[in-house]
């Protein structure tokens, strides 16, 4: 973060615009590290250069910024505006461009954070159906980083809904996917819904797992 808020005062320094994948990175920082206001005021920086420069890339990570912190702050039904915004306007054509700037494709991403909002919001089916199309076009890109996110949420949609199986499955997938891609980020939180879903089907010792992270039973497979 503090090379990114650099990046940020020399471009105020030089008299140049920010950079957009630079505030969005640092949006997505805050959130990480719970300065949800900071954050939400980056996002609304986002879409102003939006306005300014019509960037439709642009529109998508700005919604999904938005989303993903007023998840955080409790503003559901804003967050699912948002988020549903950025599936709107979103065009698989674009998605190389996605990645590359912001390094994932935000259209699995945005769809099963929605999923997390139904959920909360008390529509059960629609967060499962939104669940299963994130998956599918996660799976279906193949983008390492987006569908290790994919799968780590969804473990822990499942566990929102007590399905231990599913819980256990995606969260497994998530843990061999990080582990060849060395993905570090999407890791633990795969690692502790697996240890609970252990624990749920009476496999307590190996959900508490030698290393304390309930992922030595997971096998290697494909995902």
């Amino acid at each position: 973060m503090p090379v990114l808020s650099r990046s940020r005062e020399l471009c105020q320094r030089l008299g140049m615009p920010p950079s957009p994948p630079v505030l969005r990175a640092l949006a997505i920082a805050s959130v990480t590290q719970a300065e949800f206001q900071q954050a939400h005021d980056l996002g609304d920086q986002l879409l102003g250069l939006v306005q300014r420069h019509q960037d439709p890339v642009l529109l998508v990570e700005a919604h999904y910024v938005l989303g993903v912190t007023l998840f955080w702050k409790g503003a559901l039904a804003l967050s699912r505006s948002h988020l549903e915004q950025a599936v709107a306007h979103y065009d698989r054509q674009r998605s190389p461009t996605h990645v590359a700037l912001y390094t994932q494709d935000p259209e699995g991403v945005c769809l099963i954070r929605l999923a997390i909002d139904l959920w909360c919001l008390g529509y059960a089916e629609q967060a499962q159906a939104r669940s299963r199309e994130a998956v599918a076009r996660a799976r279906e890109l193949a983008h390492p980083f987006s569908l290790a996110y994919v799968l780590a949420t969804d473990a822990w949609l499942q566990n929102l809904r007590r399905d231990v199986c599913a819980t256990r499955e995606q969260a497994e997938a998530d843990i061999v996917l990080c582990r060849e891609h060395g993905i570090a980020f999407w890791l633990p939180l795969g690692q502790i819904l697996h240890g609970w879903a252990l624990g749920e089907q009476g496999e307590v010792a190996a959900g508490i797992g030698p290393d304390g992270r309930g992922n030595d039973r997971v096998t290697r497979r494909r995902w």
